[in-house]
Formats: structure tokens, sequence, C-alpha cells
């Protein structure tokens, strides 16, 4: 297959993952064909849609840190941009789907996504569309956190005007009330970390509508293999709080015993009362059924939501989104257009 050219890069133009608005190809420096790169193809037809873009790239250029994937360079062309990133061979998500880790290997893994977490706080970042997809697995098994489209600073704006991410990582408040929280990505962690211990989401849902009905009863019903050590069941249950002032907070998060003390196989051996005890009250309780059924998710998730202020010219309502998928935007240059079929196939999820 010949390849494509872009700047001082050459790529295989078969593409090995895609996004909303972007496709992934593999490629190399014309200099150095060892020196392997992804190469993030974005399109860019709007200029609402260029901001998120060079949004992301301001992000990428402030950071540096070993669980975070890095940008090496970006290109410009008429209809695309192009970011020249760090290669990695696997996401979470397909990563969750061809292997079975034990609990040490999920908190190996849990522990470096916190390292990259903790270190964009301390940048005051946060990613605002954690997920399996958005995390990356380098052959040596090194976690990278990535695609930082929605990444914003604490400073930079309220961000609670804006909806976005996905359905399935998205926080109660941002579903119910279109508020950001800055614990709204502690709860994107708690899913992550419940799929890659149970292989299969909280809420399963057949549809958006469902979904949005289950996470927004505060009498839930999740489900623990009786396996899971105690430590990590309690984690989950403080991650998976719908009251943001009851959520743990990310200082909490950072200093969990569980996650930190690697070496530590005692959990089983503590007393299941002190579970059971925990501080949940009527009005918010997470009721745990014990089980050893592996299943896996059939939810589609290829879709992302993005708030309406992509064009200016749309009369936007309060909580109106749409969603939009990448093959629709290649295949048209009018956004507006797009927008009207993306509703057609959120009016299609949500069965009305």
């Amino acid at each position: 297959m010949e390849m494509k050219k872009i700047g001082n890069y050459l790529y295989n133009p078969k593409h090995i993952g895609k996004g909303s608005f972007s496709k992934v190809y593999k490629g190399y420096h014309i200099d150095n064909e060892d020196k392997i790169v992804a190469i993030k193809k974005i399109f860019i037809s709007n200029i609402k849609i260029r901001k998120y873009i060079e949004q992301e790239i301001n992000v990428m250029k402030k950071i540096n840190h070993e669980n975070i994937l890095k940008l090496y360079d970006v290109e410009y062309g008429a209809e695309f941009i192009y970011l020249i990133l760090e290669y990695c061979e696997h996401d979470l998500y397909n990563y969750l789907k061809k292997n079975n880790i034990n609990y040490e290997e999920i908190r190996y893994f849990m522990s470096q996504l916190l390292n990259g977490l903790k270190y964009m706080m301390d940048k005051e970042i946060v990613h605002r569309d954690l997920k399996p997809q958005n995390i990356l697995i380098t052959k040596d098994n090194i976690l990278k956190i990535c695609d930082f489209g929605f990444a914003r600073e604490f400073k930079e704006e309220n961000m609670s005007s804006t909806f976005c991410g996905s359905p399935l990582y998205m926080a109660p408040e941002i579903i119910d009330k279109n508020e950001y929280n800055i614990k709204s990505d502690i709860w994107s962690v708690g899913i992550i970390l419940y799929e890659m211990c149970m292989k299969f989401h909280p809420f399963k849902s057949d549809n958006i509508k469902e979904l949005l009905e289950k996470i927004k009863n505060k009498k839930i019903e999740i489900y623990f293999n009786e396996d899971m050590p105690l430590k990590c069941k309690k984690l989950l249950k403080k991650l998976l709080k719908i009251n943001t002032q009851k959520r743990i907070t990310w200082k909490e998060l950072f200093e969990n015993e569980w996650i930190n003390n690697i070496k530590n196989n005692n959990d089983e051996d503590e007393s299941k009362d002190e579970d059971e005890n925990d501080d949940d009250d009527d009005e918010e309780k997470i009721i745990i059924n014990s089980t050893n059924k592996i299943e896996i998710n059939n939810f589609d998730d290829s879709y992302e939501i993005f708030s309406l202020d992509l064009d200016e010219d749309l009369k936007k309502k309060d909580n109106d989104y749409i969603v939009v998928n990448y093959d629709e935007v290649e295949k048209n240059n009018n956004l507006k257009e797009i927008m009207n079929n993306s509703m057609s196939i959120l009016k299609k999820f949500l069965d009305i």
C-alpha cells in the first residue's frame, strides 16, 4: 500500500483508530523509519471546531509526563490539522476486551492513570472526556492519557456552561443539570475502574435514554465480583457517589490506600462488616450484589456528545446537544447539515 505524506512524515492510509472529527494513522519521520509515530488527522471545516483543536494543541504543549501522550509536532493542511503523536500499541478499551487482567494489574494501571491525572491537576487542567478509548497502552504496559480536545484550565472559563464528553462516562451532574464540577472526572475514573474489574459498565443500558434514567435514579444496583478486594469495592463506592459533595476528593483519591499500597495483598482479610457499614444513607445508596458472571456491554459508544455552540448561527437552547460522528463529517462540508443528521441519530438512540 502506497504511503501518504504530510510535511516531514509518511503514514499508512489505513487508519488505526478514529474519533468524532478525526482519524489516526501509523507513520514515521522521513529521516527515521524506526521512529514510529501516530498521526491524528483532524477535519477543520468550521472555525469553532478549529478552536477545539487549537485548545487541544495548547494543552498538550504545556504538559510533559510519562503517563500522558506526547505531542511531537503539528502540521497544517487546507482542510485538516495533523497532530504528530507518540505511538501506542493499544487503547484500554480493546486491551480489556482481549485480556483478562487480575486486580494487581488493575491497580498497576490505576496507579499510572492517577499519576497522570495528578500531574494535570497540579497544572490546573481537567480532561473532561476520560474513558478507556482515551487511555492508551504501550508495548511495555505504560499507560498514556490522550485526546485533550475537551481539556480546560480551571481558571480559563466557566466549565459548567459546556455539555461535552461521552455519555457512558459522563457524570450525573452534567447529564442532569448541565453543570461541570471539578469532581466530574472522578466519576469517569470510577466507571473506568469498574469496567476494568467487571468487564462491563455498571449501568448497562440498551440506549441513552435508559442510561440517563439509571444514572439519575438515586437507588442504584451495582454488581461486584465475589473475589473483588474490599478496599477496591469501597473505593468504587466513593468514586460513584451521585452527590458530588459526598464523592471522594482528588486528594483522597491520590492518597487512596488500595491504589498506593501495591504490595499489600491483605484486602480480603478485612471484615465484611466494615464494608457493609459504609457511610451510605437513605438518600443515596448503592445496592451491592455479588456475582461471578462476566458480561461484555454491547452499548454502542461510537458517538460523542458536543455542545451546540459549534456554530454561533444556531439557536442554542438549555440542555440541547448534538451527536456527531467522524464519518459524517468527512463526507460533508456543511456542518449545519451534519448537525441536523446528528439530531436524527440522537432521536433514534432516545427512542423518541
